[in-house]
């Protein structure tokens, strides 16, 4: 998936797991207009995710 979107022009933010996740995203929040995210990560699953 990443390739495919990296060849139609995005730039992809990877994440080592939903912490990590959580925190690129507060950091890059300026650029981010769309995040892809696995429903199970972990370190954040869930409803815990929601409150960030």
């Amino acid at each position: 998936m990443k390739a495919v979107l990296e060849e139609a022009g995005y730039t992809i933010i990877e994440a080592i797991d939903g912490e990590d996740a959580v925190h690129r995203c507060m950091n890059h929040s300026e650029e981010i207009p769309m995040a892809i995210l696995d429903v199970i990560m972990p370190k954040k699953m869930g409803e815990k995710f929601t409150k960030y």
